[in-house]
């Protein structure tokens, strides 16, 4: 890896760090002054922000979460304590947030796509939410079943005006076992989200939860929502077929899930 980086690192005049040092050596020095200031790392993510709130320069910032993204990709163990922490929802929410366009995507890209290739690593975790009793619903008890994954509120007009295209797309799949539709509110409180449960017409292959936090939740930073409405489609056993899925309306996602349901 550090042949490749002192490429980079000499077309880069603005990270000063590298005219005297190798940049893995950097960030491991910006780990170990976490580590002081911070105590021992619980996420992944509370590294990552680390480092741009304590970079000033938003590109050096940025190159250096591309370098500390590789370097878990990599498996370096120069990072050990923070690999035990990895998940492949982590690894998702790292690349979500440099963004497609980051200048400095070359440093893991070859290392992301092996990683979705080799590491089996599209396993979506075993989110909980509550369903209108109150009760615990753990996504792992629909494992034998794609899942189509609506988020969603009240509240929010956009939502809305899709669940007519939702009610649709659950009626035209009502006699396959082997597919649901869970919608995941983030209403304000169960309250308000069951008012408004009791004005929709309920059909018996979608599902309704409510997920506590909303967009501050576990969930929402797991399936990388960052806006309302959003959809994902999983596979059986919770594999990730997309968690940028489209709306319930259109031909695209028909034809995602005919394909998924005629994999197995």
């Amino acid at each position: 890896m550090g042949r490749a980086f002192f490429a980079i690192c000499a077309g880069l005049a603005m990270l000063s760090s590298c005219k005297t040092e190798e940049p893995m050596a950097t960030l491991k020095k910006l780990d170990t002054r976490y580590e002081q200031e911070h105590g021992a790392l619980h996420s992944n993510r509370e590294f990552f922000d680390y480092l741009s709130l304590h970079i000033r320069d938003t590109g050096q910032a940025r190159y250096f979460q591309s370098l500390y993204l590789a370097a878990l990709l990599d498996q370096e163990e120069a990072f050990s304590g923070h690999l035990s922490l990895l998940s492949p929802q982590a690894i998702a929410s790292l690349d979500y947030h440099l963004g497609a366009d980051n200048p400095y995507r070359p440093i893991y890209q070859e290392q992301l796509d092996w990683y979705y290739q080799n590491r089996q690593g599209r396993q979506a975790s075993d989110i909980v939410a509550l369903d209108t009793a109150g009760q615990p619903f753990h996504l792992s008890t629909l494992d034998d079943k794609a899942v189509y994954i609506d988020t969603w509120a009240s509240w929010c007009a956009p939502c809305m005006e899709q669940l007519p295209f939702l009610q649709a797309l659950a009626r035209e799949y009502a006699d396959r076992q082997d597919f649901v539709i869970l919608t995941l509110s983030f209403d304000q409180n169960l309250e308000r989200w069951k008012k408004a449960l009791n004005k929709q017409e309920s059909i018996p292959n979608i599902i309704p939860l409510f997920v506590e936090g909303g967009m501050n939740s576990d969930y929402a930073g797991q399936f990388l929502v960052s806006s309302i409405p959003h959809y994902a489609l999983l596979g059986k056993e919770r594999a990730i077929v997309t968690l940028d899925a489209p709306k319930p309306g259109t031909a695209e996602i028909r034809s995602l899930i005919e394909k998924e349901l005629a994999a197995h």
